[in-house]
């Protein structure tokens, strides 16, 4: 992962977009997310291939590294993404 996860999740109420640590455009963070970035960000190109290729399940992939099937179904879109892209 390029950045930890928060230790405490985003409090509830609203959070106005700020840019993305990583790539720059602009974030929003969800409420009791722990997400630092956008899902998508978190993780590398390198690890995003990794979790494309995985035979694990969604689910599977998420448990072990500890964050949502969300984060992992964002990997694997800009994985696909850049895939398509070449």
């Amino acid at each position: 992962m390029r950045m930890q996860l928060r230790a405490e999740p985003w409090p509830m109420g609203a959070h106005p977009p700020r840019p993305c640590p990583v790539c720059g455009e602009p974030w929003r963070p969800w409420a009791l997310s722990r997400l630092p970035c956008h899902g998508k960000c978190l993780f590398t190109e390198e690890e995003q291939d990794k979790i494309l290729a995985d035979p694990r399940t969604q689910k599977e992939v998420a448990a072990a590294l500890g964050v949502t099937v969300c984060t992992i179904r964002a990997a694997e879109g800009a994985a696909h993404r850049r895939k398509r892209a070449v």
